[in-house]
């Protein structure tokens, strides 16, 4: 400003006014141009702005829709899981209680002619213990072995596995501290594993292991 003012002065006296207002308003046309330019170019910016954040509503929502869809189809298939689950359930609880029964039908001769055993009750039921749980057995007998009162303790399992085995251990200890007397273990079964056959009568003492086919 400094340097216009002497350029101003310099002038003849008639003519300074007359360039300071044209000086001014040369001044607030340079601004106003460049307020436009700036506001243009703001604009601009947010335009593009708009234009991408409205792309992003778009893929948020049809993200959205792509999850919902997803965890539609999630359920649908834990749905159905539960139920193959379920029915496989029935079916295994189906084949396990007919080679219960065949077991039941057919094990007082079996044992009569391996031990000698005189089976007088042979069923399938439930003890109830003092604290009052309860277990279910799957093969349960009383009977007399050279006039000694003994029990036959015993569980079907389609396919015999070693946990089949260690869960049948801790039944054996339940249910023998209540009963107090002989038990006679026995597993019916129709496939177990030569290693897994090994390891049972190795884990539990005097176990007799039957092949479904035997029961006859």
């Amino acid at each position: 400003m400094q340097i216009y003012s002497d350029i101003i002065e310099s002038f003849p006296q008639e003519l300074q006014l007359p360039m300071l207002k044209l000086m001014d308003r040369l001044r607030e046309e340079t601004l106003d141009t460049v307020k436009r330019s700036d506001f243009e170019g703001l604009k601009g910016v947010v335009t593009a702005l708009a234009e991408h954040v409205s792309h992003l509503a778009l893929a948020q929502k049809e993200l959205a829709e792509a999850q919902k869809k997803t965890e539609e189809a999630l359920r649908t298939v834990i749905k159905e899981q539960k139920k193959i689950r379920k029915d496989f359930g029935g079916l295994s609880d189906s084949i396990g209680y007919t080679l219960e029964d065949r077991a039941i039908r057919c094990l007082p001769n079996i044992l009569q002619k391996d031990f000698g055993l005189k089976i007088e009750v042979l069923d399938r039921r439930f003890i109830e213990y003092p604290d009052g749980g309860d277990d279910e057995i799957n093969i349960y007998g009383e009977g007399l072995l050279k006039e000694e009162k003994v029990y036959v303790i015993g569980e079907s399992k389609p396919q015999l596995g070693r946990k089949d085995v260690d869960s049948f251990c801790k039944f054996l200890v339940r249910v023998s501290n209540y009963l107090r007397a002989k038990i006679i273990p026995i597993l019916v079964t129709h496939s177990v594993r030569p290693q897994v056959e090994r390891y049972a009568k190795e884990k539990i003492e005097g176990l007799r292991i039957y092949m479904s086919f035997q029961l006859v």
